[in-house]
This record gives structure tokens, C-alpha cells and sequence, in this order.
């Protein structure tokens, strides 16, 4: 790393802005001894510092904000006083291409340990801190300044007074999130969380942290959510608290929280966090002990503390280039080898047509393009579209197949016929599929004594997230009672499967049905004697040792597993075998040959697939 000196003081406490001329604009601070109120500038270019005039009033731990006009404003922040340091309402402007300082509007309320943000319409938005040190104050209050004008106004409050650590995030709409921080002088942390509308100038409540933290980071990812990412959870008064390395998600649409599965490789607090492209770096910090220097980068979609050799922001594991770093992943022929560890001449062109698609633009022209094998075209496909799931880029693989397959169709590298065959042959590759179904064994007796003698055909038939897949049928079933001691054991089998590819979150359901036993041409099937034209019902025994209910699955080449009925509040399908020792009952409705005998269902089933 280049050692570039700052040119005139050391500092602590101080801003760093970013210019629109590429330049950064490093303003007051603290110099050991006290606050000073000079700035200076840092060329990247010449690797140069030089100073750039001085504003109104020392002060460190200021809100820089970089304005739509390109000034710079500063804001708040404190300054030693009479044994305290004491928070500021002063504000200036910095002016890039004049060089030089001035005065604008004061904030009404002096204020230190505050946060601020820009808010989409250009204005500047100061939200709590304290007005000292030493003090059991702490603001809810919250400004904003209007650059067309000079001058700050106040907003309504915030619902928490919060004296610092907490977190402003612009969201999509235009409000803004606050999330966590320390709530009184004790240092404790909330978990409390509100919305601020620009337009009505509230603030609302939203759903709270699942725990409370402080000195954490809140980071607005590219669909929408909030990454609030470590921090220090603080239960306790005074103390140095536990710092956690574990991450939040915001949706602000649903206003809900989740808990990611990714982690920190570190627990830390007071932290920086930077956005990289769709990446997010997470830079130094504290865990309480020592400070740290490290820094790890999250990658949506995957957990944080994966090995990543290049450190390009790809764990090593889904990297197609795991040696060069390569953060877009471009891999034009789709070869699963990224286009940085192959030869630069090699020939991309079809692929970069998918590329292209996938991209959101056709640059490569259709006629140009090689034609390519429906087999070879799959695996280019399975490729590309794995990636993409595995790293979170698309939020459902079944969408992206069919939009890209459609393309190719238009395109003419896929014939119209063979795109749904391409579009199931990449599907089984990239999802979980269901692959057979065993035998329904179902445990059947009569609701009505008096129906003992009554043939029955019994179906089940399987659905996942509502889509029949596949149902089989047992007919004539006889020799059925009353006594649930000599409940019948029946198999049905199953048919062929339709479509079983599934996302992850799908529910797999199955349905069990009845109706008078007839004959494969209709007719109603009769013993010697006779049979009843209709019936009260069949009962359906379950979740019992001795009476379990059950059918097999089979998910890709997994070994078989028996799914079993359950009952419990709702009834349910799990793979765990039944321990109780008293069977649960579920009765169909009457079933009647003469009224047409349709099916009458006994009851549906239902699970979560992994």
C-alpha cells in the first residue's frame, strides 16, 4: 500500500468526501490535542495533498454530505469545551471549484454522535446524537436542510430518542430506515426500528431486530433488502457488551426481518462497510479485545466467510476462475471456465449470444451464429443457469430457463418443438427433482357398520405447489369393516410423474380419495350377491405404529424414503414414522353410485420441501 502523508495534521474523527472531479475532500478531525477546522485535499492522480481553507468551527465526528450542486456540506459534530466535549449546530459549505469555505444555516439543536444521510431529493438529513459528553440527554429529534435555501427545519421525532451507533439507510421509496444503536447513557442497545416519509416528514414504526445491536453496518443490496451485517449486543448496563458476527436482512416491501445464513468470519463492531458493485466490503472494526485488521466481502446470495482465493468477491467454490479475480464472472462460451483463465482468441460466438440474452441485450447477430447441438446447448445452459441460482443472481431458475430458451427459440437456434424438451432437461439438472413415488399403503375401514359389504375404488394422487403430478388408483376393494382392528392394508400405485422439478419452499402435497368400487368400463363392480350402490363413507386410519399411512419418495438419485401422514392441528407429510400407538381417523363424505359416483376426498397432506 502506497504511505501518502497528509499534509498538514494527523487526524482522528474527520470526514473523507469523495468530489465529483475525482478528488477527496478530508475536513476537520481531532489532532490529539484538539478539534481543528482544516481541510485538505488528496489528488489521486499526483498522489498529492494541499490544503484547502478552514471552516467556522473545529469540530470532528460532523456529517459530510456530498450535495447534487457538488459542494460539500458539514454539520453538527463536537468540539472541547469548558471539561466536555459539546456538540455543534454549525454548518458549511465547501465550494470545489472556488476552493474555499462559508457559512450556511445552523441546525436548531446542537447536536453530537448523530447520523446522517442525503435523501433522494437532494436534501440533507440529520437524525440524533447528544448535546455532550457527559449528559443523560439523548435526541429523537431529527433535521433537514434544503440547499435551494441554506437553512435546516425539523422533522417530526423519532418514536426513540437514540444517543448513537445506529444506522440511516435510504431505501428504494425514498424513506429512510433506522435501525438499532444505544438508546440511553448506559449504553444499552435496541432493537428498535422506524420509518421516516420525506414527504409527510414522520417517522412510523416497523418491525424491530430480531436482536438488538449497535455499531453495526446497514447496507442497501441491489434487490431492495437492507444487509445489517455484526454490531454489539448490548443487555446490559455499562460494560463492554458481546460483539456477534451475525447478519440481518430488511425487506422493506414486507417490512419483515430475517436472519441470513451467512456469517462473519470475525465477530466485530464499529466497522466501515463499502459497496462493490453488488458486493459489500466489511472493513476493520472491533471485537472487543483488539482492533481488527481485517475485512471480508459478502456476496448476496452466499455466506460471507467462504474461501475466496482472488478475492474477487466469489467464494472459490462457485468462482469459475477461482486463480484471477473476476467479479462479473464472464464466461462468453459457457464452458463453465471463466473467460480470464482461458486464451483471449478463443471462439465465443455462440455463447456470447447467451451471454447477451442473459444480460438483457442481443448485440451478436442471430444469422452469424454457428448451429448448435441441443446436448451441447443443455450443458452451456445447466451451467450458466447453476451459477446464477448457486450465487443468488436470479431469484427463480424455472423463470430465467424459460425466458432463455424462449429467446433461443426467436433466434432460431431451438425449434419450437424442442423447447419445452430442452427446457425440462435443464430443469432436471439445476433443481431438485422428484424422481418415482412408491406405493400409497393406506389403512381403510367403514365409517357405518352397515355399509360392511360395499366394494370401494381408492385414488391418491400427488401435487406439488398445487400442480397434480402423478395419481394412481386401486379398484373393487372388498372384504372392508368397522372394527379398527382389522382395518385393511391397501396399495395404491403410482403413475408416471408429469413434471417434478421444485423449488426449494415448494409444497409437496398428496390427496386421498374414494368412490363405489367400479369396473374399467365403468360399470359398478359386484360380487356374488350383490353390493350396495352407495355408503356413508370409508375412513382412512394414520399416524399410528400400527396403522401408518405412508407412500415412498425419491428426490434425483437420493435412496427411497417413506413419507408418512401425520396429525396435529393441521395434518401434515413428514419422513418421521408414527409413535403413537392409537391411530388417527378421517372419514369421507357419503359416496353414491346412482348420483354419478364422482370422487369424494378424504382429506389432503401436506410438506415443505427441503
Amino acid at each position: 500500500m502506497v504511505n501518502d502523508r497528509i499534509y498538514e495534521y494527523p487526524r482522528t474523527g474527520h470526514s473523507a468526501t469523495l468530489l465529483a472531479n475525482g478528488q477527496v475532500l478530508v475536513a476537520g478531525g481531532h489532532n490529539g490535542v484538539s478539534q481543528v477546522n482544516s481541510a485538505e485535499l488528496y489528488d489521486p492522480t499526483t498522489g498529492t495533498w494541499s490544503t484547502t481553507g478552514s471552516f467556522s468551527q473545529a469540530r470532528s465526528g460532523h456529517t459530510a454530505f456530498l450535495l447534487n450542486s457538488g459542494k460539500v456540506l458539514i454539520a453538527a459534530g463536537s468540539a472541547t469545551g469548558s471539561g466536555d466535549t459539546f456538540g455543534q449546530s454549525s454548518a458549511d459549505l465547501y465550494d470545489p471549484v472556488l476552493g474555499t469555505w462559508s457559512q450556511t444555516g445552523s441546525l436548531a439543536i446542537a447536536r453530537m454522535n448523530q447520523v446522517g444521510l442525503l435523501l433522494a431529493d437532494g436534501r440533507g438529513l440529520v437524525c440524533g446524537g447528544q448535546p455532550r459528553g457527559v449528559t443523560l440527554d439523548n435526541f429523537s429529534s431529527c433535521e433537514t436542510y434544503d440547499p435551494a435555501l441554506g437553512t435546516w427545519s425539523q422533522t417530526g421525532p423519532m418514536a426513540l430518542g437514540r444517543r448513537g451507533d445506529f444506522t440511516l439507510t435510504l431505501l428504494p421509496s425514498g424513506k429512510v430506515l433506522v435501525a438499532g444503536g444505544t438508546a440511553n447513557w448506559t449504553a444499552i442497545a435496541t432493537n428498535r426500528a422506524e420509518l421516516f416519509d420525506p414527504v409527510t416528514r414522520t417517522w412510523s414504526p416497523t418491525a424491530p431486530l430480531p436482536t438488538a445491536r449497535a455499531g453495526h453496518t446497514a447496507t442497501l443490496l441491489d434487490n431492495g433488502t437492507v444487509l445489517v451485517a455484526a454490531g454489539n449486543v448490548h443487555p446490559l448496563d455499562f460494560g463492554s457488551g458481546t460483539y456477534v458476527n451475525t447478519v440481518l436482512i430488511f425487506d422493506p416491501e414486507a417490512q419483515t426481518w430475517s436472519q441470513s445464513t451467512a456469517t462473519l468470519a470475525q465477530a466485530r463492531g464499529f466497522h466501515l462497510d463499502v459497496r462493490l458493485d453488488r458486493r459489500v466490503l466489511l472493513v476493520g472494526g472491533t471485537n472487543g479485545t483488539v482492533t481488527l485488521p481485517t475485512a471480508e466481502i459478502f456476496v448476496p446470495g452466499g455466506p460471507i466467510n467462504k474461501p475466496d482465493t482472488d478475492r474477487d468477491g466469489v467464494p472459490d467454490e462457485l468462482d469459475n476462475c477461482p486463480g484471477v479475480p473476476n467479479p462479473n464472472q464472464l464466461d462468453s462460451n459457457l464452458n463453465g471456465i471463466g473467460d480470464a483463465c482461458e486464451p483471449p482468441d478463443l471462439d465465443h460466438s455462440t455463447a456470447a449470444f447467451l451471454q447477451a440474452l442473459i444480460n438483457g441485450s442481443t448485440t451478436v447477430e442471430p444469422q452469424l451464429l454457428p448451429v448448435v447441438a441441443e446436448p451441447t446447448l443443455t450443458n452451456q445452459l445447466v451451467r450458466i443457469v447453476a451459477f446464477r441460482v448457486a450465487a443468488g443472481l436470479t431469484p427463480s431458475a424455472t423463470t430465467l430457463i424459460a425466458n432463455l430458451v424462449d429467446s433461443l427459440v426467436e433466434v432460431g437456434l431451438v425449434s419450437p418443438s424442442g423447447a419445452s424438451a430442452l427446457q425440462n432437461a435443464v430443469l432436471q439438472q439445476v433443481l431438485p427433482t422428484l424422481t418415482s413415488l412408491g406405493p400409497a399403503t393406506l389403512w381403510i375401514g367403514l365409517k357405518n357398520s352397515d355399509d360392511q359389504g360395499t366394494q370401494f375404488d381408492l385414488r391418491a394422487e400427488v401435487y406439488i405447489k398445487g400442480k397434480l403430478v402423478s395419481a394412481g388408483e386401486t379398484r373393487c376393494i372388498t372384504g372392508v369393516t368397522r372394527n379398527p382392528d382389522q382395518a385393511k392394508q391397501i396399495a395404491v400405485p403410482f403413475g408416471a410423474i408429469s413434471e417434478g422439478t421444485f423449488n426449494s419452499g415448494d409444497t409437496l402435497s398428496v390427496k386421498i380419495l374414494t368412490r363405489i368400487g367400479t369396473n374399467t368400463n365403468g360399470t359398478k363392480y359386484s360380487l356374488p350377491g350383490g353390493s350396495h350402490n352407495n355408503a356413508v363413507g370409508l375412513r382412512l386410519y394414520y399416524d399410528a405404529v400400527s396403522r401408518s399411512s405412508r407412500f415412498g419418495t425419491q428426490i434425483n438419485s437420493n435412496s427411497p424414503t417413506d413419507t408418512f401422514l401425520h396429525s396435529g392441528g393441521n395434518d401434515f407429510l413428514d419422513n418421521k414414522a408414527p409413535s403413537a400407538t392409537s391411530a388417527k381417523f378421517k372419514d369421507s363424505p357419503a359416496v353414491n353410485f346412482n348420483n354419478g359416483n364422482p370422487w369424494q376426498a378424504i382429506g389432503t397432506w401436506s410438506m415443505t420441501l427441503p
